[in-house]
């Protein structure tokens, strides 16, 4: 299992943070995306594991928006200042789920998206997928449900 932790911030609107942008970074922030640059609204950082896990100490002993600013001052110094508003985090201890090695998927995913063949009752999510970990699992998985629903 892996941990995953989402971090959305409302700050001051900042210059680093373009409408649309996308970073990938080898910093704490691990990815940060802009969700609307004239309010100001940044997924600030979207990490897993033992960043994940560090995010979520901060924010459980109450420092995580000193900490999301100091970080950023290590990190970026050659950009302005953030100024954070409000936080939203999210924090899964246990957020995404792999096969076991030598499983054999396909035949998983088929049994489970209706384990119960007699009643209409179907499974789908990520996890019943090949693309584990993934909104494009979860399409997936769903297309595969419909298709035993409509017969098609």
């Amino acid at each position: 299992m892996s941990t995953l932790f989402r971090i959305y911030v409302k700050m001051k609107p900042h210059s680093f943070f373009t409408e649309g942008k996308h970073v990938i970074t080898d910093t704490p922030f691990s990815q940060m995306e802009t969700i609307d640059s004239e309010k100001g609204i940044v997924e600030i950082s979207y990490s897993s594991d033992r960043i994940a896990h560090q995010w979520n100490r901060f924010l459980q002993n109450g420092i995580l928006k000193e900490q999301l600013e100091k970080k950023w001052k290590k990190y970026f110094p050659m950009e302005e200042a953030i100024v954070i508003e409000e936080i939203y985090p999210f924090y899964w201890k246990h957020a995404v789920h792999y096969w076991k090695p030598g499983c054999n998927s396909k035949e998983e995913i088929d049994y489970w998206s209706q384990p119960y063949k007699s009643i209409p009752y179907f499974c789908a999510n990520e996890g019943l997928s090949l693309h584990q970990g993934w909104v494009e699992g979860s399409f997936e998985s769903v297309e595969k449900a419909w298709g035993i629903v409509t017969g098609k």
